[in-house]
């Protein structure tokens, strides 16, 4: 990648919750690391042990907010909710607590000490979901759902932040793509679980059980995870003139000055919008088109949703950090390609009448619309000006919650309830069919964004 920016702690400004589980004084600190040469070296086994518990709370994480996905059809009949109720409790409900609930302590990733935090808020969000099983009606549901999400809100960008200190640049798309990865591999964990365990206990207590392993995991974090050195792999003097923090209007104004990062932002919602609206009806959608059982739709997903896209990301660290290798620029391209690809097939498997040919080409949607994960955020962490560098971050993500997680399913859900409403024989279907354009769309900015980049490094060779 040209010009190294390394993304330390100081870069990641993000919406956290859950304060006052934590002390803000650091407890036990990995020892200083120092800058590696070009390619770096190895990275110690620890950094790796690190990662590895990062993956298990990112899984943790998703699993709990994706049971409730998993679940749709047999909470949707209890409750007799429409798929636009539906879409707003999956999606809209979670996604407006989950970038509300970080926003008074979002500076916390830089002031507490970070293995505590993520500990905590680990904790937090598995008694809530432990707490779902429990609810009585919609409301409560949507009262719990809200406060996982709540909770969840500094689990990434905590880790991210993490990460960013325990992996060398050479090294962090790679950490990134493997750690995002985990999200998918959640997904097979909850779907393949889920409606099994719903048709033989009921779906209460698929929460209960579903709550109880994030609960052991808070206190392997608490008692085996270390702070590393705040900006461990920064050049020397970055910082020297970051005392100051920026404020809203001056990030917002230099995020829609610079074409990369607003390119970024949107094509970060887009995508998202489209990944979280296909994800949370992919169940209903095999349940009521293809007459699949609960067990077996669930499964379907876990192979679909999950297994594709534990791929798709796996595939984004690899391919960015690759073809980034002689201009950035080139991540960005190939993304916006796969993710155009991904929308074709989308709408093309969500319209075949065979079930096998259906999840095959779901499948290959899935691995291509992922691959993003792997180069969003090591991009915008190359070209944002390190003062509003970890605002920026804050800021995509902030975008990729509500304008994503909350209107894809939201969207999916009304466009379900119009296609009914006009007489449509299979409603959910055309909702998914039409559903897909985002991630075209998603492109479209991606490909923006590469050109952007493309400017950028001629204007520096004119100079």
């Amino acid at each position: 990648m040209a010009a190294e920016l390394p993304a330390g702690d100081a870069d990641f400004r993000a919406a956290l919750s859950s304060p006052g589980m934590l002390d803000a004084a650091p407890a036990q600190t990995a020892p200083a690391q120092t800058a590696p040469a070009v390619g770096g070296p190895a990275v110690p086994l620890y950094n790796w042990y690190v990662l590895g518990l990062l993956c298990l709370g990112c899984i943790a994480s998703n699993v709990n907010r994706s049971l409730l996905l998993a679940l749709a059809e047999p909470i949707r009949a209890e409750f007799h909710l429409t798929d636009t109720q539906f879409g707003f409790l999956a999606g809209m409900a979670f996604a407006v607590a989950y970038s509300v609930a970080g926003v008074p302590v979002a500076m916390l990733v830089n002031r507490v000490n970070r293995a505590r935090l993520i500990a905590g808020l680990l904790a937090t969000w598995s008694l809530i979901t432990v707490a779902t099983g429990f609810g009585s009606s919609y409301l409560t549901l949507l009262l719990t759902r809200m406060g996982v999400a709540a909770a969840e809100s500094g689990g990434a960008p905590t880790s991210v932040s993490l990460l960013g200190d325990y992996f060398p640049p050479a090294k962090r798309g790679r950490a990134v793509g493997i750690f995002y990865a985990q999200t998918s591999a959640a997904m097979i964990v909850a779907f393949s679980a889920a409606g099994y365990l719903a048709q033989a206990y009921g779906w209460r207590m698929v929460f209960v059980l579903g709550g109880l392993p994030g609960l052991v995991l808070s206190l392997v974090f608490l008692l085996t995870m270390r702070e590393p050195r705040r900006g461990a792999f920064d050049p020397p003097h970055a910082h020297d003139h970051d005392a100051s923090q920026p404020g809203v209007i001056e990030v917002a104004k230099a995020m829609a000055k610079d074409k990369v990062l607003a390119s970024l932002t949107l094509a970060g919602g887009f995508a998202v919008a489209g990944q979280a609206g296909i994800s949370t009806f992919c169940s209903p959608f095999f349940s009521r088109i293809h007459h699949l059982s609960l067990p077996h739709a669930s499964l379907t997903v876990a192979v679909i949703v999950g297994g594709g896209a534990t791929l798709g990301a796996l595939a984004g660290g690899f391919i960015n950090d690759h073809v980034s290798k002689s201009s950035p620029r080139n991540g960005c391209y190939v993304v916006a390609a796969l993710l155009a690809l991904s929308g074709a097939l989308a709408s093309l498997g969500f319209l075949l009448p065979s079930v096998p040919m259906a999840i095959a080409t779901l499948f290959v949607a899935q691995v291509c619309l992922c691959t993003y994960l792997g180069a969003i955020f090591p991009t915008a962490t190359l070209v944002a000006p390190l003062r509003i560098r970890g605002a920026a971050l804050s800021f995509i993500m902030l975008v990729m919650n509500i304008g994503g997680y909350g209107f894809g399913p939201q969207l999916a859900g009304i466009l379900s309830d119009l296609s009914k409403h006009f007489g449509a024989a299979e409603p959910l279907r055309w909702a998914m069919v039409m559903m897909p354009f985002t991630l075209v769309v998603a492109g479209f900015y991606f490909y923006r964004a590469g050109r952007g980049l493309g400017e950028g490094e001629a204007a520096a060779r004119a100079r």
